[in-house]
C-alpha cells in the first residue's frame, strides 16, 4: 500500500482518487502525487478527450502547467465543481 505524504495539512472531506482523468472538471481542486509524495496542488483548468494530459492552475502562484498522468501521476480531487440548472458553478467537498 502506498502512503501519500503531503506538506500541507488538510482538513474536512476526504480526497477522491480520479483513476480516469477525463473526469476531472474545470475549477476542481486537484492534488497530484509521485511515489506517494505530492508533486503539485491547484485547480484544474483544463483535460485532453484522451485524459492524457491536465493543466493545472497551481496554488501558491506558481503558475499554469502541464502534467502527464504518463508520469507515474496519481491525482487525487479534494474540490469538485458541480453545474446547476441556470448554468452557475457551485463548488462542494468531497
Amino acid at each position: 500500500m502506498t502512503v501519500l505524504r503531503s506538506p500541507h495539512r488538510r482538513t474536512g472531506a476526504p480526497a477522491e482518487y480520479i483513476a480516469d482523468w477525463t473526469l476531472i472538471q474545470t475549477d476542481d481542486r486537484i492534488t497530484l502525487f509521485r511515489d506517494g509524495v505530492e508533486v503539485s496542488d491547484g485547480t484544474a483548468d483544463g483535460v485532453t478527450y484522451d485524459g492524457r494530459f491536465l493543466w493545472l492552475v497551481q496554488a501558491g502562484g506558481k503558475g499554469r502547467s502541464m502534467f502527464s498522468r504518463n508520469d507515474g501521476l496519481v491525482a487525487l480531487r479534494t474540490r469538485f465543481v458541480t453545474w446547476s440548472g441556470d448554468g452557475a458553478p457551485s463548488a462542494g467537498a468531497r
